[in-house]
């Protein structure tokens, strides 16, 4: 019902399907300086004897994995619940909320255009926690904001190695950049990712979970999650 109130809500009197003026032709412009770094990513799996590790040095290239959703501060549940019960629940109103964010960027995109796929319509599943829950804890429903959850990234970080949450990298594909926000979820276990970035990085970025995106820690972490404009 939320998905029908909101394409109603769009539309003109006449019945023409409307939206905000154009975004501004640049984006925010920052310092895209990379600060060297190494992390150890680590996976283990007694039951399954899926083991691996291995030893990141950015800036470096490889694949990334589609993610699906996270619960952020602005979502709520009924009774008070910090997290979903089923993999929809709430769903709506979160999908609202980051395409009207995404509008920034691209005001003409569709809902279907950015999330066509029934698995970019649900929360991340229940993985030793709850549904659409990270590998911090509760403290994610005060600390991932809207747009952080919109452009954010995870790694299988090692022991002591995930970054302090809202970490900033930049990733970097088709002469498009993107800042995103790192330190909230640990994965993916397949070791044939790099990491996992989520739909609208994607999206912006124009790649998918073969393509090559470049990855480098943020020298100055002073910046917004979202796609920039490195300063030349």
């Amino acid at each position: 019902m939320e998905v029908l109130f909101y394409i109603m809500m769009s539309m003109g009197i006449d019945g023409v399907q409307q939206f905000a003026p154009p975004a501004a032709d640049t984006l925010p412009v920052i310092n895209c300086a990379f600060e060297p770094a190494v992390f150890i990513h680590e996976y283990r799996d007694s039951k399954q004897m899926k083991n691996w590790s291995r030893e990141v040095t950015l800036p470096m290239a490889g694949r990334f994995v589609e993610e699906s959703h996270y619960v952020t501060d602005k979502d709520e549940f009924p009774g008070g619940r910090l997290f979903a019960k089923t993999s929809n629940e709430g769903m709506e109103r979160h999908l609202m909320n980051s395409l009207e964010l995404y509008r920034k960027y691209d005001p003409s995109i569709t809902f279907d255009e950015l999330y066509g796929q029934p698995w970019q319509r649900k929360w991340t599943p229940a993985e030793n926690g709850q549904i659409g829950q990270g590998s911090i804890g509760a403290i994610q429903t005060e600390l991932l904001s809207s747009e952080d959850e919109m452009w954010l990234l995870t790694m299988m970080w090692g022991k002591n190695q995930k970054p302090e949450p809202g970490t900033k990298f930049l990733l970097r594909a088709n002469g498009k950049s993107v800042v995103v926000a790192a330190g909230f979820e640990t994965g993916p276990s397949d070791k044939l990712y790099l990491g996992g970035i989520t739909r609208e990085v994607h999206k912006w970025l124009g790649t998918n979970n073969q393509s090559r995106i470049e990855i480098s820690l943020l020298k100055f972490q002073d910046v917004k999650s979202g796609p920039v404009n490195c300063a030349q």
